[in-house]
């Protein structure tokens, strides 16, 4: 007997002694249950102090890297908002904070200054599985997870009530943007996030979102958002082939995966030179691509040359050189040799340099849209993750001037305009150059 009780006594200590529920199904003491609530309040006053050190790690950073701010104060309305956002943490959830941190970059205006949506730690963001495009004839669905494989190639009228140019009215102070053309590129992507839709006044809840879609018939589907975190591989920020419908792609979608290439047209002789990244390809070099390149265009059958810039959203311009120097050549040896650049809303940073640079010494005829860069803009971003969540993103660590300081651009308009349309994109044409063709022939 005595054996027993203290087999039951070293039990019962046990489970006090890990909080566990007494012997006999007795309720937990009234110490336990005054704790948890303590306990609670440290967790939120830890998060509150952790978030709060991360704006304030990002002001910091801010300071330290950005090429203006450095023998600059911070603009007042940054340090406005930062400071609003500090005294907000406490009624704000993480998603929302991520959210305002991000609105606190856009106050600077600059392309190269903002938070990524993914990697995270703390505050990552719930999205929705389709992706936007905005097209000539509007905004539409271009890509989905199998669940909304049917919506690709509706367009946009409304997302829960609102309409889309009224969306980004309302989103615009959210986003880091350069010049309008870069917000029609970034926007729709922005529109993926219920937190960013929450924050620019929209009514909906964090797990769905209504659309409203028209394709001859308007209708309202439901979107269920997806928990985070999120693939960044799945973040598309600019225009893919569309889906298998038997029709081929437009050319200048059917290589994205490749850094450069170059082949012949068709019609009037022409070299068509598609550079998709501004980097060094492992398979090979930009300088021995560039002197390949030289040696096909210098053959008497090249009576023309396009160069196209459209997917290009930057890279690392230091590696330029042997191709400015190719096409230079190019245009020094064939003077009458008409050059055309296609441009776009996501030529971008180092896309930009080359823009720049062609411009100078080329004097080519640019077809397309507004390039998604000024002339002269901050760049060089410098990567960072923030202490206590983990938010990651970048800030200008330089500047990038073109030929002069007087440019005050907002971006490189093209001679020819002529952008993307829904209908176009379905078929697999390419209105923009076919008006290139045209000339040519």
């Amino acid at each position: 007997m005595i054996a027993k009780r203290s087999v039951r006594l070293v039990v019962a200590l046990t489970a006090w002694l890990i909080g566990a529920q007494p012997l006999h199904g007795q309720p937990a003491s009234r110490e336990s249950a005054r704790a948890e609530p303590a306990r609670a309040a440290r967790g939120e006053a830890a998060r509150v102090a952790g978030w709060r050190a991360d704006v304030d790690s990002l002001l910091a950073l801010i300071r330290g890297r950005h090429w203006r701010f450095r023998d600059a104060p911070l603009p007042a309305e940054l340090t406005e908002r930062a400071r609003k956002l500090r005294d907000d943490v406490p009624t704000l959830d993480d998603e929302r904070i991520v959210v305002e941190m991000q609105a606190l970059l856009a106050t600077l205006r600059d392309g190269h200054t903002l938070l990524y949506p993914f990697g995270m730690q703390r505050g990552g963001l719930s999205h929705l599985p389709i992706t936007l495009y905005e097209f000539d004839d509007g905004l539409a669905v271009i890509g989905a997870d199998s669940t909304h494989a049917s919506l690709i190639g509706r367009r946009v009228q409304r997302i829960e009530g609102v309409p889309v140019p009224e969306l980004v009215t309302r989103l615009t102070p959210l986003m880091s943007l350069e010049n309008t053309s870069q917000r029609r590129w970034v926007y729709p992507t922005y529109l993926k996030f219920p937190a960013f839709l929450q924050a620019a006044g929209v009514a909906t809840g964090a797990s769905e979102v209504r659309i409203a879609l028209d394709s001859g018939t308007a209708t309202e589907v439901r979107v269920r958002a997806l928990a985070p975190p999120i693939d960044p591989g799945t973040l598309t920020l600019g225009l893919v082939p569309p889906p298998a419908s038997g029709k081929q792609s437009a050319m200048y979608l059917r290589r994205l995966a490749d850094a450069y290439w170059f082949t012949r047209l068709d019609v009037g002789g022409a070299v068509y030179l598609q550079v998709n990244r501004v980097v060094n390809d492992q398979a090979e070099s930009l300088e021995k691509f560039s002197a390949r390149l030289l040696d096909s265009l210098m053959r008497p059958q090249t009576r023309a040359l396009v160069v196209d810039l459209r997917n290009n959203s930057g890279g690392n311009a230091a590696v330029l050189p042997p191709l400015i120097r190719t096409l230079v050549a190019y245009r020094a040896l064939a003077p009458t040799s008409p050059m055309y650049v296609l441009i776009g809303r996501q030529t971008f940073s180092a896309a930009q340099t080359l823009v720049n640079r062609l411009e100078e010494y080329c004097t080519p005829i640019f077809v397309g849209e507004e390039s998604g860069s000024k002339p002269n803009r901050f760049g060089n971003g410098a990567s960072f993750r923030l202490p206590y969540s983990g938010v990651r993103g970048e800030i200008s660590g330089g500047y990038n001037q073109a030929a002069t300081s007087r440019d005050t651009r907002a971006a490189t308009v093209p001679q020819i305009r002529v952008g993307p349309t829904l209908r176009d994109w379905l078929a697999g044409r390419d209105p923009a150059l076919d008006s290139i063709t045209v000339l040519i022939r």
